[in-house]
């Protein structure tokens, strides 16, 4: 019973390596793409604080739930009315 949890065990251990190695490149690959990455902290300044753009968009919600929008229509009944009265205007002449 014992032999047999060697080959288990070998198998265990490439696949720990394997896994390993692909997280050692991963890493390493995440380290360069992000040294490519230029600096944008200057960004900051720019940018309102949290409490304000938490209040903006509250107003956006609030805003959103006091106003409603009409329905747009469904575009095939409005193409099919629309060759209607193409129709209509050719044959009466308006």
């Amino acid at each position: 019973m014992f032999l047999n949890r060697e080959p288990c065990t070998a198998v265990a251990l490439k696949r720990f390596i394997v896994v390993s190695c692909y997280f050692l490149c991963a890493f390493q690959k995440y380290e360069s793409l992000k040294d490519s990455i230029p600096d944008v902290s200057w960004m900051k300044d720019y940018l309102p604080e949290q409490k304000q753009l938490d209040r903006l968009s509250q107003l956006i919600y609030q805003f959103r739930s006091r106003i409603s929008l009409p329905e747009i229509p469904d575009l095939k009944v409005y193409f099919h009315m629309t060759q209607i009265y193409q129709r209509f205007c050719l044959k009466f002449g308006v």
